[in-house]
C-alpha cells in the first residue's frame, strides 16, 4: 500500500460543481505543501482553468497509484471506468447529494489527506461488469440496463447463460446489476438489496408483462447472453453514462470482471449503518 511521498495522486472531479473545483484547489495546495506529486486529466484541468495540472488520459492512468474522485456517486462510477481495470484505490469525496459510494466530504480535506499519506485506510473491493456490444467492451460498476428506445413500446429480451436458455422478458427493460448497484436503479425497480461482498449478478426486469417474472440472483461466474426480439429497438446503458444502440436481433454478452474496483475506506465500513443513513431507515424504535 503506497503512502507518503511514494504516492502519485490522480484527481478526477465533477467540473460542473463549484465545491468540487474548490476542493480540488485545496487538495492541490495541501499536496504541494507536502511534496506529493499529483495530476488531473487534461480536459478537466483546462476546464477549471489550471491547464498546467493536467495530462492526457493514457499518461494519467499509468502515472498514478491513488485516485481522488470529487463529486458524487456518478463521479465514482466514472473514475472506475477511467482506470480501465487498474487496481488503483479510489477515494470518493462527496460534494453534495446522496453519496452512497463516497467516503468523506470536502469539509474534512486536511484530515483526509493526512490519513492517506500515513496509509491509514483500508480497501473495499467491489465486483464490476463487462458488457460486450458489437465487439466493444463496456465497463460498469453499478449496472448495465437494456431498455426500450421507444417509450410507448415494450421490448422482448431473450436471456440465456453459457449453459442454457433462461427466459424471455416482455418488459420496459432489464437491469443487470452488481451487488454495488443493487441499491441504485435495481432497487427502484423492485430488486433486493445485496451486501457488496456477495459474489453475484442480479437480474431485475423493469415492468415485466408477466408478473411472475421476478428478480433473481446468478453466480458471478455466469456468462449472460442477451438478445432483443421483435421489431422494437433498444439501447444499452452502462452506469447511466455510456449508451449504445441495440437493434432488434442484436446480441450482447455480460460477465463479471476478473478484477475488483478498490474503494478506499478511512474508517471501518458498516454497510447496514450506511443503509440506515442513506435510505432513511430508523435504526432503533423507541418505546413510549
Amino acid at each position: 500500500m503506497a503512502q507518503g511521498k511514494s504516492l502519485r495522486i490522480g484527481i478526477l472531479l465533477n467540473t460542473k460543481k463549484l465545491k468540487a473545483i474548490e476542493g480540488t484547489e485545496k487538495i492541490v495546495k495541501l499536496l504541494k505543501g507536502k511534496g506529493v506529486p499529483f495530476t488531473l486529466l487534461k480536459e478537466e484541468a483546462e476546464e477549471i482553468k489550471h491547464p498546467d495540472w493536467g495530462i492526457e488520459k493514457e499518461r494519467f492512468i499509468e502515472g498514478i497509484n491513488f485516485l481522488l474522485a470529487l463529486g458524487g456517486d456518478g463521479t465514482i462510477l466514472r473514475a472506475a471506468r477511467v482506470l480501465q481495470g487498474k487496481s488503483i484505490p479510489i477515494l470518493g469525496i462527496n460534494v453534495g447529494g446522496l453519496g452512497f459510494l463516497t467516503e468523506t466530504g470536502v469539509e474534512n480535506l486536511e484530515n483526509t489527506i493526512s490519513s492517506i499519506l500515513k496509509g491509514n485506510y483500508t480497501l473495499d473491493e467491489r465486483l464490476g461488469l463487462e458488457t460486450r456490444v458489437k465487439g466493444e467492451v463496456l465497463f460498469s460498476l453499478n449496472d448495465t440496463v437494456v431498455v426500450r428506445k421507444d417509450p410507448a413500446r415494450m421490448i422482448k429480451i431473450e436471456v440465456s447463460t453459457q449453459d442454457s436458455y433462461l427466459t424471455t422478458f416482455a418488459a420496459d427493460g432489464l437491469i443487470i446489476s452488481t451487488p454495488t448497484g443493487s441499491t441504485a436503479h435495481a432497487l427502484s425497480a423492485g430488486g433486493p438489496i445485496l451486501h457488496p461482498q456477495i459474489e453475484g449478478i442480479l437480474i431485475v426486469p423493469i415492468c415485466s408483462h408477466t408478473l411472475s417474472q421476478r428478480p433473481f440472483l446468478l453466480p458471478s461466474h455466469t456468462i449472460l447472453q442477451i438478445k432483443t426480439l421483435g421489431k422494437n429497438p433498444a439501447v444499452v446503458v452502462c452506469d447511466g453514462q455510456i449508451t449504445r444502440d441495440l437493434p432488434p436481433g442484436e446480441k450482447i454478452s455480460l460477465t463479471a470482471t476478473s478484477y475488483k474496483v478498490r474503494l478506499v475506506r478511512l474508517k471501518k465500513f458498516d454497510f447496514f449503518s450506511l443503509l440506515r443513513e442513506k435510505l432513511y431507515w430508523k435504526g432503533h424504535w423507541e418505546s413510549k
